[in-house]
């Protein structure tokens, strides 16, 4: 069995990095109380976030009351942690929990910061409080010459940020956020360009017809754009919305041949897999057309209502009468973010946007 997320972050090594880091940058800093009280109180029932906003809390009692003070300490301990470190979080959080009255001063730090973790989650309740000022700011990081920095301008202000309040603002109205991406959708860093995809995806759920209108205008300026678009607009795809598909130029939903399509065992246990086989024929005579090839699952709930998942296969272009082989190994194996039931799951095969073949299994326990 993996080791839980819990147990792999805030650990022993990082307890020792951090506190030697402390006591060289803060000669009044106690190692040795501020780890005592920091594992006191059921440190290990708790989950991983709380464990990192107690780090932060506890670490804030052995600063420095004047917060400037305090940031000035933090932020070449931060340095001793690599690029995108997570268990670095514990320093932007700071920020956010004790810096909401001193906006510039707390901005500046989470640029500073952001490359030794990621100010990504610190930053919205300054969205909230500043919208105007701290939307400003951001726009120039789009500019910046780390990358880290212009991820956060995007990241920052999705408006459904996993892990993160969203910013029910940005619900309603995102137009805030358009001339930031504006500014990041050619951006040469994959880093910051499935970013800006993510955001526009998360801009689709509430806004479909904006992202699909940022889509049309966009679309074959920039190879990066268009790597782009293809992510934002993954959930309009894959709810076969035709006016993406019609973007990407899968609207062929005629002249296609499914065949020897296959999926065994029909019976399996939780736990096991399965394996699916079929071709694909563009029957087309003369021209070669584009498909997107995907296969949905109707995953059995708790109560016994069924909920359709879809997942892609391939973009492929097909010749004229030519035939394509696939095949998928589907497993069935309990995840930390799907849960299996036992009963009669339906297989689909969806090809442009559109439920082809279809076969059931039995699931069970």
């Amino acid at each position: 069995m993996a080791p839980r997320l819990v147990d792999q972050f805030y650990q022993k090594t990082f307890f020792g990095k951090l506190t030697r880091s402390l006591t060289k940058n803060c000669s009044s800093f106690n190692s040795k109380k501020f780890l005592a009280a920091v594992k006191s109180r059921g440190w290990t029932e708790l989950p991983l976030l709380e464990r990192k906003k107690k780090i932060t809390v506890t670490m804030h009692k052995f600063l420095p009351k004047n917060y400037e003070d305090a940031i000035e300490i933090i932020k070449p301990v931060a340095e001793t942690f690599p690029r995108g470190s997570f268990e670095g979080l514990v320093f932007p959080y700071y920020v956010q929990k004790y810096g909401l009255e001193d906006l510039d001063l707390s901005l500046d730090a989470l640029k500073f910061l952001t490359p030794y973790s990621s100010s990504e989650m610190a930053i919205r309740p300054f969205i909230m409080e500043y919208e105007d000022e701290t939307m400003e700011r951001m726009l120039e990081w789009a500019d910046d010459e780390d990358d880290a920095v212009r991820r956060l301008a995007s990241e920052g202000c999705r408006p459904r940020l996993p892990w993160a309040p969203a910013l029910p603002a940005f619900k309603r109205d995102p137009s805030p956020i358009i001339p930031i991406l504006e500014k990041l959708r050619t951006d040469e860093s994959l880093y910051v360009r499935k970013s800006v995809a993510n955001n526009l995806n998360d801009i689709s759920k509430d806004h479909p017809e904006l992202v699909l209108e940022l889509a049309r205008k966009w679309k074959g300026s920039h190879k990066h754009t268009d790597w782009i678009l293809k992510q934002a607009c993954r959930t309009l795809l894959k709810a076969g919305n035709a006016k993406a598909l019609e973007i990407f130029g899968w609207t062929n939903v005629d002249t296609f041949l499914i065949s020897n399509f296959k999926v065994s065992p029909k019976t399996t246990t939780i736990g096991d897999s399965i394996s699916m086989k079929f071709s694909l024929t563009n029957t087309d005579p003369n021209d070669m057309h584009s498909f997107r090839v995907e296969y949905g699952i109707y995953y059995v709930k708790s109560n016994g209502s069924a909920n359709r998942k879809i997942f892609q296969l391939a973009q492929k272009e097909i010749e004229s009468e030519e035939t394509v082989d696939f095949q998928k190994k589907i497993s069935f194996k309990q995840l930390s973010t799907r849960v299996h039931y036992p009963g009669k799951h339906k297989i689909v095969l969806v090809i442009n946007g559109k439920e082809s073949s279809s076969c059931t299994i039995n699931l069970k326990e």
